[in-house]
């Protein structure tokens, strides 16, 4: 049975937890940035007088709002994801 060398792991932890941390904090934020980018486009763009006419009978999932304020939603959680990956050094990821 092979062995545990606490050491190891003990210098990952040290080395890693505290990048980690950092990133899963920065994927957070961004989660809910993002999602008050998203209810504010929404918002906005269904409250402008030539989209009420526009949106008219459709679904609330189904509004310019809606569908663009997804948008809003997945280029701030891209962003965050960038953001993250390069706290943990992963910078060769996301470079062109």
């Amino acid at each position: 049975m092979p062995t545990l060398d606490y050491t190891y792991i003990s210098n990952l932890t040290t080395q890693w937890g505290p990048a980690l941390l950092a990133a899963i904090a920065v994927l957070v934020v961004s989660h809910f940035i993002a999602k008050a980018v998203q209810w504010g486009v929404a918002r906005l763009i269904d409250r402008a007088p030539g989209m009420k006419k526009h949106n008219e009978g459709a679904t609330p999932k189904e509004t310019t709002g809606y569908q663009l304020g997804q948008l809003g939603y997945w280029l701030i959680l891209l962003i965050g994801v960038v953001g993250a990956l390069s706290i943990l050094g992963l910078t060769e990821i996301v470079a062109p």
